[in-house]
């Protein structure tokens, strides 16, 4: 059918209309089709609703946006600069259609293939009874059209969550009104808004909240068939004080030939889900919990995500763990994942922890200090062994944003503690291992890596280093991370390193 598809369109120099392809084909629905291939960059259908073969001076690509807000599109590695006048309807990470002008490197939005996300958040705007949509908090500028008749029960400054309908070459776009978010004047709209306007929102439908309402929220009997009972066991958890989900815990013994067991247990989330398509999509389409300035909208509805699948101390949770041996030197001996079932001893946090490691007592803490002290020699073991392996440690540049009355009024640095760098080391290593597993069974997998530099990118870095004053040598050796592992070395005394 493509073949067929494509033999007719290049029949037809300046385009022919869809309805004249059905008449040749004599086909009721060639839609998917058609998207298809234009999708594929085999076809264009042009503004006069013609198709043609895909013409050469046009390209298809994602929009994007840099962090000083501005819009572009990536061709063979440059960024051609889209002018806000120049972007159609097209919003950040839609696939479009663009003409690009190679000599001033910027580009035009001919028209929207594949939307990223089809809600947009927008505000109710009345004025001498006329009533439309204007979008919200975005600087999109996106005309919109709506049935005014939609708006009747809405008051001027509502704000609402808008589902676009069109794609194609557009002025304006055309849909309808899916819920209402708040008002304009509510407190923290501002954020609620940047959240729907992401695929976030905090409103499930009645089929997701009916599956919801069959989920266990309760271990009983016939979930702990098949598992390894560690309910037994010093496992505890470590996170921020604010977090309201665990979903990992951990444990360290000491093994009688002297090596230790290092046990990383994860909510089974996967138990609960089974049955859950609705549950499932949501989390799929969202990809991640939302993490606000002061608040998280969470991947699972907060009841599976801060309750059965929170690691809460005291209570009984399902769980897949990894158990790792390891020698003295940090090298892996053996491995085992297992369903188990545990009940963490207590919920503790970052900053005591890192009070420990600092030389303070805290009471609490006092039964578990022995096997924090172990775990914190085990993590300055991997800590080491990933050196000499070649790993690279960058500054850290997480921000947090200190509020008063709802409005940012500081921005103070992160800094990662002991017990936060232990977590880390555990939780990587975790993976490395769940990785290998699965790798073993010839199973496809996704890695996180840092990939080989850029020649160019990394000649020129050096170039302006120098010129800054820092003696660096040209780096012939790509292959080799202890070289720019070095560098790293170097520099990092200099009070201008997060920067460089």
């Amino acid at each position: 059918m493509e073949e067929i598809l494509l033999n007719i369109i290049s029949r037809y120099k300046k385009g022919v209309s869809k309805s004249s392809i059905l008449k040749i084909l004599e086909k009721e629905n060639i839609d998917n089709l058609l998207k298809k291939l234009e999708l594929e960059k085999k076809i264009f259908c042009n503004s006069n609703g013609k198709y043609v073969l895909f013409p050469n001076d046009l390209f298809v690509g994602e929009v994007l946006c840099s962090h000083k807000g501005n819009r572009y599109v990536l061709l063979n590695g440059r960024k051609y600069y889209i002018k806000k006048e120049d972007l159609s309807t097209a919003r950040d990470y839609d696939l479009v259609v663009y003409k690009p002008d190679f000599i001033l490197e910027n580009a035009v939005v001919l028209k929207v293939l594949l939307r990223k996300n089809d809600v947009i958040v927008c505000e109710v705007v009345k004025n001498n009874k006329k009533a439309t949509l204007v979008p919200f908090n975005t600087s999109t500028n996106i005309r919109i059209s709506v049935n005014e008749e939609e708006l009747l029960n809405y008051i001027d400054g509502d704000i609402v969550s808008f589902k676009i309908t069109n794609e194609g070459f557009l002025d304006v776009v055309k849909g309808s009104v899916i819920s209402k978010i708040g008002n304009k004047s509510d407190p923290n709209i501002e954020q609620i808004s940047v959240a729907n306007n992401h695929g976030f929102s905090t409103v499930y439908s009645d089929k997701y909240l009916l599956e919801l309402s069959k989920v266990k929220m309760e271990v009983d009997e016939s979930d702990l068939i098949g598992r390894v009972d560690l309910r037994d066991k010093e496992i505890f958890t470590i996170d921020s004080s604010t977090t309201k989900d665990m979903d990992d815990a951990v444990s360290l013994e000491m093994l009688d030939n002297g090596n230790y067991l290092l046990g990383v247990h994860i909510a089974d989330v996967a138990h609960y889900l089974k049955d859950c398509k609705e549950i499932y999509n949501e989390a799929y389409s969202r990809g991640t919990s939302l993490y606000l300035i002061d608040s998280v909208i969470p991947m699972l509805h907060r009841s599976i995500s801060n309750g059965i699948c929170s690691l809460n101390p005291g209570v009984s949770r399902l769980t897949r763990s990894v158990f790792i041996e390891l020698d003295k030197s940090g090298n892996i001996v053996d491995y085992k994942i297992e369903k188990t079932v545990i009940k963490s001893k207590m919920k503790m946090t970052y900053e005591d922890v890192n009070k420990i490691f600092d030389g303070e007592i805290i009471p609490d803490y006092i039964e578990h200090q022995s096997t924090l002290n172990k775990m914190h020699l085990l993590s300055l073991i991997l800590t080491k062994r990933r050196i000499n392996e070649g790993y690279l440690e960058f500054a850290s540049n997480d921000i947090k944003v200190i509020e008063e009355d709802g409005n940012p009024v500081e921005f103070k640095r992160v800094e990662q503690g002991i017990s936060e760098n232990l977590i880390e080391q555990f939780m990587v290593l975790a993976n490395e291992v769940v990785a290998t597993h699965i790798n073993y069974m010839s199973l496809p997998f996704i890695y996180r890596v840092h990939e080989r530099p850029d020649e160019i990118k990394l000649e020129n870095t050096i170039h302006m280093l120098n010129q800054l004053g820092h003696r660096i040598r040209i780096i012939n050796d790509l292959d080799n991370q202890q070289v720019l592992q070095q560098v790293l070395r170097k520099l990092s005394g200099k009070e201008e390193f997060p920067i460089l």
